[in-house]
């Protein structure tokens, strides 16, 4: 989430290269529409992404009221984003398919029916709330009504598998991997350039989303735990980001997914990974395919157990890592 946040204010700065796109990253965007990354649409100037930023991790809008008489934050969990599930209909078709033991053969409502849901799943977000673009798309193609034939029926199930098999087929563990990958690099370059102090802020792997949250901070002129107040914002960190992506990019890091979907396999390349899938994931495939497992930090997993890693948290550690993010210190 906070890596797509970045993305789109370097883009929206001017800080990516002309011709260069983090296209993995675009698509998986496509995908999950706007409401994953944003509250409302997405920001163009940096109060936005800064208030966008603190609203999508837990925060509330209540924290900008003029005439608001506490400082001190408040949470509003509610607007924390989380991940579209997408591909509905072809999960229910493969939980009809894949059962064991005898099952009720479907008649034609049962498969109406599994249209019709299917297509109001499309319309919503991660929050099950119903998608403006999404309802729009699907208003502007027109849709046909459900057919009422088996026939009809058949054919419209197989061409609604067949437009969610991208989706299904992208690899969403390597997505979640390389865009740890320039926040991590984000992390080394600010203690480089400010100093060890700056780990205080992050100091293991599992606050490196709070990166994004202090370029935007010190961009936006937010040095106060009171978001009302601001000062004149610097772009040290922002040129610093820009440079990191602009890296990021040149080294092909941005189609990393679609590369591997075009690339020629042979078996000296799979030789090493278990059949069954339970050592997949193991450190030794992660170096053969990044070069070094440069994600795996001291502490936590590989894997995040949420797509917002903000979410499991609970009010009074959600306010203190707001007041890292505000907190004197960071100028």
């Amino acid at each position: 989430m906070c890596t797509t946040q970045l993305y789109h204010a370097l883009r929206q700065e001017g800080h990516v290269p002309k011709g260069q796109a983090w296209e993995d990253l675009e698509e998986f965007w496509e995908y999950q529409g706007n409401p994953c990354f944003f509250v409302g649409d997405p920001p163009k100037d940096r109060e936005g992404y800064f208030r966008n930023y603190c609203l999508c991790i837990g925060t509330s809008v209540t924290n900008w009221a003029p005439n608001r008489r506490s400082v001190m934050p408040t949470e509003n969990k509610k607007n924390a984003r989380n991940m579209k599930y997408d591909g509905w209909t072809s999960m229910m078709l493969h939980k009809r398919i894949c059962v064991e033991g005898p099952r009720e053969p479907w008649t034609i409502a049962d498969v109406e029916g599994l249209l019709t849901e299917g297509r109001e799943e499309e319309t919503l977000d991660g929050k099950r709330h119903v998608q403006a673009a999404f309802k729009k798309k699907a208003q502007e193609e027109s849709l046909e009504a459900v057919p009422k034939t088996p026939r009809g029926l058949v054919e419209q199930v197989a061409q609604v598998v067949n437009e969610q098999i991208p989706r299904i087929a992208f690899n969403y563990f390597t997505m979640h991997t390389v865009a740890w990958s320039p926040l991590t690099d984000l992390k080394r370059a600010f203690t480089y350039a400010i100093g060890p102090d700056f780990l205080q802020y992050v100091p293991n792997q599992d606050l490196l989303p709070l990166v994004v949250g202090y370029i935007f901070a010190t961009a936006s002129g937010h040095g106060s735990i009171d978001v009302r107040q601001r000062q004149e914002g610097t772009e040290r960190l922002f040129n610093i980001a820009g440079d990191v992506l602009a890296e990021f990019l040149s080294e092909g890091k941005g189609r990393i997914i679609r590369d591997a979907q075009v690339a020629e396999v042979g078996e000296e390349d799979v030789e090493h990974i278990d059949v069954d899938g339970s050592e997949q994931w193991e450190e030794q495939v992660m170096m053969d395919r990044y070069g070094g497992n440069r994600y795996a930090g001291g502490s936590g997993s590989l894997w995040e157990d949420s797509d917002n890693p903000f979410d499991g948290l609970g009010g009074k550690e959600l306010m203190r890592l707001y007041s890292m993010l505000t907190g004197a210190g960071r100028r």
